[in-house]
């Protein structure tokens, strides 16, 4: 009888773990879901602010050179860059945290790569950066 107790007593103990491994894996991949989800969100949102056409030629501008922004779009195009700035560090965050697969990091470091070869982005960036130390 003590026997057939003890077996049957580590048979629940398997099948509470089975069942917490299951619920870790389903938990675990809803978190990565939603993650990729928020940051998706967040790069069509930014996508959408772009389609304002001032907007979308204060960037331009301000990609190209600073000197041909007044006051307000120089303030308006340094929004834009610490926006992408903390964009980019949320996406990189998730890819390290294994939220997201590795080809869409890859996707964010070209777009990443291809924004910083302006030197005005780099000059707004570092600027910003310098402010914060």
């Amino acid at each position: 009888v003590g026997a057939v107790a003890e077996l049957l007593g580590s048979g629940g103990v398997i099948v509470t773990l089975y069942y917490l491994i299951t619920q870790i894996r389903h938990n675990t991949r809803s978190i990565e879901a939603s993650s990729l989800h928020a940051t998706m969100s967040e790069g069509m949102s930014m996508s959408a602010r772009m389609m304002d056409r001032n907007m979308g030629e204060v960037v331009l501008k301000g990609l190209d050179d600073l000197s041909r922004l007044d006051d307000v779009d120089r303030f308006r195009f340094n929004a834009w860059v610490s926006s992408m700035g903390a964009y980019w560090a949320n996406a990189y965050y998730q890819f390290r945290s294994e939220h997201f697969p590795a080809e869409m990091w890859q996707g964010f470091e070209r777009d990443i790569v291809s924004i910083q070869s302006s030197a005005c982005f780099r000059q707004v960036w570092l600027e910003q950066s310098a402010g914060c130390a």
